[in-house]
C-alpha cells in the first residue's frame, strides 16, 4: 500500500492486522482527502510531509479524554506508553524542523523502546497483561531500592525516600518465562513477533545516547593533526520509520483497551485522532 507514508514493509502490514487494524480503512481515509489536498502534500518534500503528521497526530492524542478506560495495570500501561511514545515522536520531528536531528537519538532510542514495549504487552495473553505490567514494577522496586544503597554507600546524607513505592502491593505475574521478559528487554524482544526492525533502531541510537567513545570520535573526528567537528549519523531520515511505528503504537494502545473492557467508543476517538492529524491540510 503506497500513499504519503510510503510503501509500508510487509511485516508492518501483518503486525498492524494481527492487532485487529482494518488497513481498508486507511485507503478509504486517503481517498476522502480533497484533490486541493493531495496536490499541495505532492509538491512538498515527504520528510516534512511526515514531520508535520506526527506532530498534528502527537497533539490530537495527546489531548484526549481517556475517561472509561478501564482502572488496570494492562490500561495504564498502555495509555501512558501511547503518550509518552507520542511525545517522543514529537520531540524528534520537531528537532528535525530546525535541522538538529542527528541530536535526536535519546528521543529515537526511548521512541522505539515504548513502541516494543507496547507491542510485547500486546501479545501476552490478554489475562496476563496487568500481571506483566507488574512484574516490570516489581523490577523497578528491586532498582530503586539498589539505587538507595548506592547512595548510601558514597555517603549521600539525604536519601530519597521509597516508603511509597515499597509500599505498593504488586500482583506480578507468576510465569516465569513473563516474568524474565519484563525484566530482561532483550528477552521481550525475541518473545515479540517481528519485533527485530525496532530492537535494531534502538540498538543503533543507543551508541549515540550514553558517554561512549563511537559517540565522541562521530563529534571531534581527528584528522590531519586537528580535530574536526562532525555529527552522528540519522538512521530515519525520512521519518519512514517513525511514522509508521506511530500508526502500530496508536492502533495496539486501542486495541489493548479494548481487549481491557474499554468502550469501543473510546478505542474509534484513539482511531479518529490519529486521521484527522493525518489527513488535516497542510497549513
Amino acid at each position: 500500500m503506497a500513499g504519503r507514508w510510503g510503501a509500508l514493509p510487509i511485516r508492518r502490514l501483518q503486525s498492524c492486522r494481527r492487532i485487529g487494524f482494518d488497513l481498508r480503512y486507511l485507503s478509504n481515509m486517503s481517498q476522502k482527502r480533497s484533490k486541493r489536498t493531495r496536490r499541495a502534500l505532492r509538491s512538498r518534500p515527504l520528510h516534512i510531509v511526515r514531520i508535520e503528521q506526527v506532530d498534528r497526530v502527537s497533539r490530537n492524542i495527546l489531548a484526549l479524554d481517556f475517561h472509561g478506560a478501564p482502572d488496570s495495570q494492562a490500561s495504564q500501561a498502555a495509555i501512558g506508553w501511547l503518550r509518552a511514545c507520542l511525545v517522543q515522536a514529537n520531540a524528534i520531528c520537531k528537532l528535525a524542523a530546525v535541522g538538529l536531528d542527528y541530536g535526536a537519538s535519546p528521543n529515537r532510542r526511548s521512541f522505539f523502546e515504548l513502541a516494543h514495549r507496547l507491542f510485547w504487552l500486546y501479545t501476552r495473553p490478554k489475562d496476563e497483561r496487568s500481571g506483566a505490567v507488574d512484574a516490570m514494577f516489581d523490577e523497578e522496586k528491586r532498582l530503586g531500592n539498589q539505587h538507595l544503597t548506592k547512595l548510601a554507600e558514597l555517603g549521600v546524607d539525604e536519601l530519597p525516600n521509597l516508603d511509597d513505592l515499597n509500599s505498593v502491593v504488586s500482583e506480578a505475574t507468576t510465569d516465569k518465562k513473563i516474568r524474565h521478559e519484563a525484566r530482561n528487554f532483550f528477552a521481550s524482544v525475541v518473545a515479540t513477533p517481528d519485533s527485530a526492525g525496532h530492537y535494531r533502531a534502538w540498538t543503533a541510537e543507543t551508541q549515540y545516547t550514553h558517554a561512549t567513545v563511537t559517540l565522541a570520535v562521530t563529534y571531534a573526528p581527528y584528522a590531519a593533526g586537528t580535530y574536526g567537528a562532525g555529527t552522528p549519523p540519522v538512521s530515519d531520515k525520512e521519518h519512514e520509520l517513525i511514522a509508521i511505528s506511530c500508526l502500530q503504537v496508536v492502533a495496539t494502545a486501542a486495541r489493548i483497551l479494548v481487549e481491557d473492557g474499554a468502550p469501543v467508543k473510546l478505542s474509534n476517538s484513539i482511531l479518529s485522532a490519529y486521521f484527522d492529524g493525518i489527513n488535516a491540510e497542510p497549513r
